[in-house]
């Protein structure tokens, strides 16, 4: 990533949050992955994107806990983000951001989440079809994704 290009400016992937277990960092300054799971070739990214239930909010509402059906991830830095509304158990939400771990520690002995660093945060409650959606949208342009870079 060039001086010039920020963080901000990069496009977020959209992944379910169980694919975010088999991903690894590749460059911990431009904090790079790569998913391979079940694309013909490893897709790279710096940012996430996932939707999902709010199933916890921490006490100060900086942490929230999102699952997607898939898994449950942990989305952080959302008190210096969110300034509009009050983030409750039960939203649907979509969360985009920097993916900062897996989950993956084989030293933990209590359940640990991929977790990801908020940039982006947008409550999709009211839109209904969100979910379903969401679901469709991943695996079409996963599986669109994964037949462009043949």
């Amino acid at each position: 990533m060039t001086e010039k290009t920020s963080i901000l400016n990069l496009p977020a992937r959209k992944f379910f949050v169980v694919q975010l277990t088999n991903c690894f960092q590749v460059d911990k300054d431009e904090e790079e992955w790569i998913y391979q799971g079940t694309l013909d070739l490893p897709l790279r990214f710096n940012q996430v994107w996932i939707q999902g239930f709010v199933v916890l909010v921490s006490a100060d509402g900086n942490d929230v806990l999102v699952d997607d059906g898939t898994g449950v991830a942990h989305a952080t830095g959302v008190v210096k983000l969110v300034k509009n509304f009050t983030i409750i158990k039960g939203m649907y939400v979509m969360v985009a951001g920097q993916l900062k771990t897996t989950g993956k520690s084989s030293t933990q002995t209590f359940p640990s989440y991929p977790t990801i660093r908020i940039l982006k945060f947008a409550d999709k409650s009211e839109f209904r079809s969100s979910e379903t959606l969401w679901m469709l949208e991943v695996m079409d342009l996963q599986r669109a994704t994964s037949t462009s870079l043949r």
